[in-house]
This record gives C-alpha cells, sequence and structure tokens, in this order.
C-alpha cells in the first residue's frame, strides 16, 4: 500500500483530556440543557456550530453525517447505573437517529472534511488505485485515539459518581437553521433494573445563537 503524506492549515486542536474538553465545550455552549430524574442528572452539549466542530472533533456534522454530543451524567441515586449509549437516539423533527459506536465515528469523520492540526499529518492509502482515508494523526497519536479516549465513559456509574465524554450520533447532512431536536438516553438502575429515559429538547437555531 503506498502511502501519501498531506499537511494543512491548522484547526483540528484536541483537549488534552476529558476534562479540558468539557470545560471548552461548556464554556462555547452557555445554555442549560439539562434534565433530571430519580436522582440521576444528564447535561448535553451538541457541538452543531461548524467551528466549534473543527476545533474540537476535527470535522463539521454536515460533512460528516454525525453529530458530536458532549454527555454528562451523574448518578446521585442509591444504586448504580449503566448508561445505554446502544439505544440512545436524537430526534431531529420528529426523525430518529441512532447512536454510533466510537469505531463508527471516526470512519465518519475520515470520509468527511476531518482537517489537521499544526504539525499534523494526514495519511492516505492508495487501495487499487483509489485513495480513501485511513488515518489521521495528531502528533503521535491519531484521531480513533482521540476519539476513544474522549468518547463516553464510564457507563457504568457507581452511585455519587458521574461519567462523561463525547456521544457520536448519526446526522442529516442538510443544512438548516431551525431544527427541532431531542437527545434521548435510557439509564439502567442495576438494582431494580428500572430504566430512567433522560430526554432534553432543544432548537437548533437557538442554540447556534448562544454558540456564537
Amino acid at each position: 500500500m503506498a502511502t501519501i503524506l498531506v499537511s494543512g492549515c491548522a484547526s483540528y486542536k484536541p483537549a488534552a483530556n476529558t476534562q479540558t474538553l468539557y470545560e471548552r465545550i461548556s464554556k462555547a455552549i452557555t445554555t442549560e440543557l439539562s434534565t433530571g430524574s430519580d436522582h440521576i442528572r444528564m447535561q448535553v452539549f451538541p457541538i452543531l456550530d461548524d467551528k466549534l466542530a473543527k476545533t474540537n472533533v476535527g470535522v463539521t456534522p454536515s460533512a460528516s453525517g454525525m453529530l458530536s454530543v458532549f454527555v454528562r451524567v451523574e448518578n446521585g441515586a442509591e444504586n448504580p447505573v449503566k448508561v445505554d449509549l446502544a439505544n440512545s437516539f436524537l430526534l431531529i423533527n420528529g426523525e430518529k437517529y441512532p447512536s454510533l459506536a466510537a469505531e463508527s465515528a471516526v470512519e465518519r469523520a475520515q470520509r468527511g472534511d476531518a482537517v489537521p492540526v499544526a504539525g499534523m499529518t494526514v495519511l492516505f492509502g492508495l487501495i487499487g488505485g483509489i485513495a480513501t482515508g485511513s488515518v489521521i494523526a495528531t502528533g503521535n497519536r491519531t484521531i480513533e485515539e482521540h476519539y476513544q479516549e474522549k468518547s463516553f465513559k464510564p457507563t457504568l456509574i457507581n452511585t455519587k459518581s458521574c461519567g462523561s465524554g463525547l456521544v457520536f450520533f448519526e446526522f442529516s447532512k442538510e443544512k438548516t437553521g431551525g431544527r427541532n431536536f431531542t437527545c434521548t438516553i435510557p439509564v439502567l438502575n442495576l438494582a431494580t433494573n428500572e430504566v430512567t429515559i433522560l430526554e432534553v429538547s432543544f432548537n437548533e437555531g437557538e442554540l447556534r445563537k448562544l454558540e456564537e
């Protein structure tokens, strides 16, 4: 397999860790997008703005067909809970978009407009004469490592603890400014097997104003 090295404009600036990413995103999105039920609280920070997305996840929602949402779940209940990411989804104007595993998110980023940071190299593999994005490396690390590191964890949250990180969802590539969103994440109480459905709704146009 041949390799082509491509360098580009600095734009993607991955946070050093999940806490730093949380601080960045929560500072940019100042509105309170949260909900709570049965002593479980959830905050969501949807990264809809193109500039914010490129800086923090390296790719825009419209180009990748993927929306990255920073999610923080605090367990104030007496029992441990499990965040069910596999059955989480977005409703966009009533249409359902499922969550994506980190591996699928990496593939979408590579097919989209993932951009390099300063000193970052994009590697393309030539297979059968066709160039396909294979690795996006930031220094000695790949975008896959960044996504894996900053994806939501732990999904098993003990009492008086929290989990946080990126949750990736399929997303419409149409660019509009007035869509209504509902982010839905089920949480299972491991002692009682009861499921709490956490939902946060927001309007795209209002959120973009707050990000500007």
